[in-house]
């Protein structure tokens, strides 16, 4: 995943071993919430603090999945199973 510094002027490159399947981010803090998946069912659900920390990867398994947020809440899913993380 590359990230743009607008004012450093620099790129930063964070590591991913999975393809982005989706991503949410704010203007008004520095999370980026990302799901990422390998092949089959296996996905992540990972959590960056801008500019390049990962602060959360935890493994799921669905065919299906979303992202979608709602103010300090994220809600994530995937088949039939929904689930609200608070940050």
């Amino acid at each position: 995943l590359g990230v743009y510094n607008m004012t450093l002027r620099r790129t930063i490159n964070i590591p991913l071993e999975c393809d982005i399947v989706d991503l949410n981010a704010s203007d008004t803090d520095d999370l980026v919430f990302i799901i990422s998946a390998q092949s089959g069912l296996q996905k992540y659900f990972v959590v960056i603090r801008l500019p390049d920390i990962i602060i959360m990867q935890a493994p799921f398994k669905s065919g299906d999945s979303f992202l979608a947020r709602s103010g300090s809440r994220i809600v994530l899913g995937g088949g039939v199973q929904v689930n609200y993380v608070a940050f």
